[in-house]
């Protein structure tokens, strides 16, 4: 986290998303965000940002619903899909 100012603030995080049926096979997402947090009220913040996401889908596209936007492809050992896209994340923060 870097803090500039008293309302902005960077936040740099790391994902790891795991989808999985029991039966047909799981898919692993892994993602680096780089997201701006700005300070709108007391305790109310708002983030958004690009996301870079590297995905490794084992269920052969019956989990993650594969798109075509992938920038990168290629096939893994055992014959899965590997791929990395771009994206969007973004949200409200409410401090309780």
């Amino acid at each position: 986290m870097l803090r500039k100012g008293k309302g902005l603030r960077l936040n740099v995080e790391g994902v790891q998303l795991v989808q999985t049926d029991f039966s047909q096979g799981h898919c692993y997402t892994y993602s680096l965000k780089i997201l701006p947090e700005i300070t709108i009220a007391n305790r109310v913040q708002i983030f958004a940002g690009p996301t870079v996401n590297l995905q490794l889908d084992y269920s052969d596209g019956a989990i993650s619903g594969l798109s075509s936007n992938h920038f990168w492809t290629t096939t893994g050992l055992n014959g899965h899909f590997i791929g990395s896209y771009f994206g969007l994340s973004g949200g409200l923060k409410i401090i309780l």
